[in-house]
């Protein structure tokens, strides 16, 4: 009886905080290393190139505003979902291969599957023959980045591998950031330590000031948190009603975190790990995919930009769109609309026949029905 008291008080206790009974439920998976580290030593053997860095390879600053010192006439960078240390070293290799002149890379969190020093070991050792081991980094923290407990907070070797510009909400400094180009404002918010009223507002009147300050340029957001979850059995009720209004001003919006791809603009949901969720192929959702690995490739001139969603593995288009600037007006090309969507079931699925697999099976037999799925082949 004393047991159940006991845990009775710990959950008031972690729910009061904003904390989470898993991370007691789950000791060994959140804190315990899995195995020991695959290498000795106690240094990491990659250099994170970031924007909060004095020098990046490449680029120069000009009065606040990064520039791409071999052609300045065209930004070219590409993002990448979730990655959770399931994207290996042939991946890198071959995404960074198949497009050249790539000015920089963006990940919007869950780079690594938990915090503990053992998976940077593993990140580092998968990107360093690639292409990406010295392109600057933009980078975006997820919740597998905190350190999970009564109050979860960033874990220490997250902000030493990623220092980011110190240009965000006092609040938020270190995780929230903006990087300015020619034709681009690039911001990131951390949408993990949203707890209360005041952290909404404050972000949201950040988010407000920085995206109506950028003037011309194309306004890019990229967040780990979603503002309309495109998986079954995650909502983020405080980012939808709160931070959307704010967030629906910016030309694009990048988010990860639901292991799918989803675009309903100007918002756009991508993962390229190997972890797969149902989906939940909302009709509003303008293009959907499910069950495949893959990243976006963003081009950005001054009038124009170009987005393209790409598989990870075999390299076809997906999805592609351009936002075109004339004057004071936006048009938007969807060039993806029209192409075949391809929409799998999570192999942990198949088996089951529950209520939400059944649900997931009906509305992807009346999407199909529009549709063809298209084939990794």
């Amino acid at each position: 009886m004393r047991r159940i008291h006991i845990g009775i008080i710990v959950a008031i206790l972690c729910i009061v905080t904003g904390g989470t009974i898993l991370c007691v439920a789950r000791w060994d998976v959140w804190f315990v290393t899995p195995e020991p580290p695959a290498y000795t030593g106690d240094t990491i053997p990659c250099y994170f190139n970031t924007f909060g860095r004095e020098h990046v390879p490449g680029f120069v600053q000009h009065q606040g505003i990064w520039q791409d010192t071999i052609d300045e006439s065209h930004l070219r960078f590409i993002v990448f979902g979730d990655v959770h240390n399931q994207v290996d070293s042939a991946q890198w290799e071959m995404v960074g291969a198949r497009h050249g002149q790539i000015d920089f890379y963006a990940q919007c969190g869950d780079f690594m599957e938990r915090s503990q020093f053992y998976y940077s070991q593993l990140l580092c050792h998968s990107l360093q023959s690639s292409p990406f081991a010295n392109l600057p980094l933009i980078a975006c923290i997820g919740n597998h980045e905190y350190i999970k407990g009564i109050i979860k907070h960033p874990t220490p070797l997250w902000l030493e591998l990623f220092p980011c510009p110190a240009n965000g909400p006092k609040r938020f400094l270190g995780t929230t950031y903006y990087v300015d180009f020619e034709y681009a404002r690039y911001i990131v918010i951390d949408t993990n330590p949203l707890l209360r009223l005041s952290d909404y507002t404050i972000l949201s009147t950040w988010l407000h000031k920085v995206i109506s300050e950028a003037q011309e340029r194309y306004t890019i957001v990229m967040m780990h948190h979603p503002v309309y979850s495109c998986s079954m059995g995650r909502s983020n009720v405080g980012i939808a009603c709160l931070l959307k209004h704010a967030l629906a001003k910016a030309d694009l919006v990048v988010s990860g975190h639901d292991h799918n791809y989803a675009r309903r603009l100007p918002f756009v949901g991508i993962s390229s790990a190997r972890k797969f969720y149902l989906h939940k192929l909302h009709a509003d959702m303008t293009r959907v995919g499910s069950g495949f690995q893959h990243y976006l490739l963003v081009d950005i001139t001054a009038d124009t930009l170009h987005m393209r969603t790409y598989e990870m593995n075999e390299g076809f288009l997906y999805d592609e769109i351009k936002l075109i600037h004339h004057a004071d007006s936006l048009r938007i090309e969807d060039l993806g609309v029209n192409r075949n969507e391809y929409i799998d079931i999570p192999d942990k699925y198949k088996e089951r026949n529950g209520y939400k697999v059944k649900k997931f099976n009906k509305r992807r037999e009346e999407r199909l029905a529009m549709k063809t799925p298209c084939s990794q082949e």
